[in-house]
């Protein structure tokens, strides 16, 4: 069998972690920080663990110069739980955007009489039933999944498959359909 140092990993990941990093992981996972029992044996409630969240922050925060007036969170989900944030950070930004337009527009009409907030939110809500629509060109099974997220999010009618891999490859993804082909979604008289 080889040894650690004459192993070199390209798998996709998770990554090959340096040795010293995992010898001290081990021993965490033994006996950390001599209390007798292993790091996952503590309470996730314990000061133990809190301890460790909040430094694991602060070392973030610092190594990325983040802001105080930031949160960061832990969170679990791997590439599927970033299916649905990215579709929130996107749906979010195109509905901020479309409301500043909206706002914009009312407030250079002239409407007397009309309460413009209440204007404004019945324009945005008929803005993002006929409007909103996400684009998917599913290749693989990764935007696949992606696109069968959003629908589920979102609903079929504002989910958009451009183009499907499977059916210029008989049923199987392998090469992605020409560009020319692909059926993206007509976008609204303004633009995002």
């Amino acid at each position: 069998m080889p040894s650690r140092s004459e192993v070199t990993y390209f798998g996709a990941g998770p990554a090959g972690l340096p040795t010293p990093v995992l010898e001290t992981a081990a021993k965490a996972l033994v006996n950390y920080d001599d209390t007798g029992l292993g790091l996952a044996e503590h309470s996730h409630r314990s000061e133990l663990a809190t301890n460790i969240v909040n430094a694991t922050k602060a070392n973030l925060a610092k190594y990325l110069d983040i802001p105080d007036s930031y949160e960061i969170l832990f969170m679990q989900g791997g590439g599927s739980g970033e299916f649905s944030a990215t579709l929130y950070n996107f749906v979010s930004f195109w509905i901020e955007k479309r409301r500043q337009q909206i706002k914009e527009s009312i407030s250079d009409a002239e409407r007397p009489g009309t309460d413009d907030m209440e204007a404004a939110s019945e324009l945005l809500q008929k803005a993002v039933r006929s409007e909103l629509k996400v684009d998917y060109l599913v290749t693989g099974s990764w935007s696949l999944k992606a696109s069968q997220e959003a629908t589920r999010l979102l609903g079929p009618e504002h989910v958009n498959i451009a183009t499907d891999a499977r059916e210029a490859n008989g049923g199987k993804f392998g090469k992605i359909p020409e560009e020319s082909t692909w059926k993206l979604s007509k976008a609204p008289a303004m633009t995002y």
